[in-house]
């Protein structure tokens, strides 16, 4: 190793000035279905890029023998399952050894001008930090209506034919085994916009500092709307300028954070494009409601992926690295976050002005999966989870189903309190999720989830909500400084 590191020094001694621009490993399209296979109410996508892997991490690690494939695992089950690289039908090598080979890739390539060492770390520390925030979990428990996804570093094999996952359902310890087929459906990634041409924009952009809007896309400013012609007259790798046709120009650039840039390589793909979008037959048949809010670039319930991403442009990378995530986050002009949180059908369910709360996420989540009862008897919602705790009127005939100590998940077959399972919760996911507020549990007090399932005359469910509560009074948390 330190003769390795020895021969990047001088080699970089004698070259020009290396640094490392990472790109975002793309999912396709938002509706792509392709290379999905859906079994027990678990979704696993998978997908390995046909083109330069340089274009998305400064480094061909076809060369090195590695093949980096994006999986996705969406759980819209009422089970939960461990997942595990390690099953995972083709060998793989950790983020951290592909980043060492592409950091000596691009040192050599690139080279060191001055030639110091610190300037050596600083460029291996982008390439880990990258390699690793794309990276997927090694470990995981998905827990219904989650979803985990990144990229394994899979060896080269000339024979993947099929990647097969195998999952394991932690309450019964049955398994249940997910594949698909090597099909590449993904098109070459690269800065292709050519200058003189007409484009038409793909979403609503905002306009920032003035005339410049940041492919990390902040929710300030003007709307350069949907469907806008424009003409390129400049790009180049981290800026493009183009005018509108009433003659002003304006600039996209890569972005405030250009480790975190969102698909800026993708550009003619996700901003600019060849066919205006409001000629479209998916546009002409909105309604004149979603078109109005379209328009205006504010979301709404019952919204698809793709009519929020007209409205308020593509989510905030570093947050929302990947389409297919059942939350997009975005910034407001006022640097508060928003969340907007899509059903299993990928509809708008929830949307979420400021920072969430602890618990506040978890609670949204197991709403979305509970949602499914929507529309069945509540005879069903008993036997699947169990006799309320009390029941009430709703105010029109009908009555709301009220779970106190609601619990969705048992631990390796043994049942667990709703305050154990908190607790768990906290410690597990809400140490490390952004824009969730970094508390202490105050032991003293006890929370638990509430289910409300409201039921009309019939019935039939009509509503679900799920919050969490506070049994006794006083200071739930309190705020680490």
């Amino acid at each position: 190793m330190k003769i390795l590191a020895i021969s990047v020094l001088l080699l970089s001694m004698i070259s020009g000035c290396a640094s490392y621009n990472p790109g975002v490993f793309s999912v396709g399209s938002l509706s792509n279905d392709i290379n999905v296979h859906v079994d027990n109410g678990v979704k696993v996508y998978i997908n390995i890029p046909d083109f330069p892997t340089n274009n998305i991490f400064s480094c061909d690690l076809e060369a090195y023998g590695i093949m980096p494939a994006y999986i996705s695992i969406t759980n819209n089950s009422l089970n939960h399952y461990s997942f595990s690289t390690k099953d995972i039908n083709y060998e793989f090598i950790p983020a951290a050894e592909a980043a060492e080979k592409c950091g000596f890739s691009v040192l050599v390539s690139g080279g060191i001008f001055p030639p110091t060492i610190a300037r050596v770390r600083s460029i291996n520390k982008a390439i880990m930090n990258d390699y690793l925030s794309k990276e997927i979990p090694k470990e995981a428990i998905i827990f219904p209506g989650w979803n985990i996804c990144g990229v394994v570093f899979l060896k080269k094999n000339v024979n993947l034919n099929r990647i097969n996952i195998i999952l394991n359902n932690v309450t019964t310890n049955s398994k249940i085994k997910l594949g698909v087929d090597n099909i590449h459906a993904l098109t070459k990634s690269n800065f292709d916009v050519v200058v003189g041409e007409k484009y038409f924009t793909q979403t609503n952009l905002h306009l920032s500092d003035g005339n410049t809007i940041y492919s990390d896309n902040y929710l300030d400013g003007k709307l350069i709307p949907l469907g806008t012609g424009v003409t390129i007259i400049s790009a180049d790798k981290n800026t493009i300028g183009f005018k509108t046709d009433d003659g002003k120009t304006y600039a996209l650039e890569r972005g405030k954070h250009q480790v975190n840039s969102i698909l800026f390589e993708m550009t003619p793909e996700l901003f600019f494009g060849k066919s205006n979008p409001l000629n479209s037959n998916k546009y002409n048949s909105l309604t004149d409601s979603e078109k109005f809010q379209i328009r205006l670039g504010i979301p709404q319930e019952g919204m698809s992926k793709e009519l929020v991403a007209y409205a308020l442009g593509h989510p905030v990378s570093q947050e929302s690295p990947y389409f297919d995530g059942i939350k997009w986050s975005y910034w407001t002009s006022d640097n508060q976050p928003l969340y907007i949180f899509f059903d299993i059908n990928n509809k708008v369910f929830n949307i979420h002005n400021g920072n969430l709360v602890q618990n506040e996420e978890y609670a949204i989540r197991i709403e979305r999966q509970l949602r499914t009862y929507i529309g069945v008897h509540k005879s069903t919602v008993v036997i699947k989870l169990g006799p309320p705790e009390r029941t009430t009127s709703d105010g029109s005939g009908g009555e709301i189903l009220i779970y106190d100590n609601f619990v969705p998940i048992k631990a390796m077959a043994a049942s667990i309190s709703s305050e154990q399972f908190l607790s768990h919760f906290r410690s597990t996911y809400f140490s490390t999720t952004s824009g969730v507020t970094n508390t202490t549990y105050n032991p003293g007090y006890k929370e638990y989830m509430r289910v409300s399932i409201y039921t009309n005359q019939n019935g039939s469910v009509y509503l679900v909500r799920c919050n969490a509560t506070l049994q006794e009074g006083g200071i739930k948390y309190q705020e680490m400084k």
